[in-house]
């Protein structure tokens, strides 16, 4: 756990963890503009690394942040792994 929420995985230095917020934001970027990896890395201040892995493991990754969305917020309808 950091300061950016729960921690997916790691990959040594403190910049480089994926969190799931981290994914969520990802994911929401690729989604919603197309954004290119750099992009993604750019704008989440996130390594090209980084990025790749969560969008790699998006299937594995993507239920589990919508399971969450839902009990955080039930009276919307969740189906993407953002709001």
């Amino acid at each position: 756990n950091d300061r950016r929420g729960i921690v997916i995985k790691r990959f040594g230095e403190k910049h480089k963890n994926l969190s799931y917020r981290d994914a969520s934001q990802i994911y929401a970027f690729r989604d919603e503009f197309g954004s290119s990896l750099e992009e993604i890395a750019d704008t989440t201040w996130r390594s090209i690394e980084v990025v790749s892995y969560a969008l790699e493991h998006r299937d594995e990754v993507e239920p589990k942040l919508i399971k969450a969305l839902r009990v955080l917020y039930p009276k919307e309808k969740i189906e993407k792994p953002y709001r």
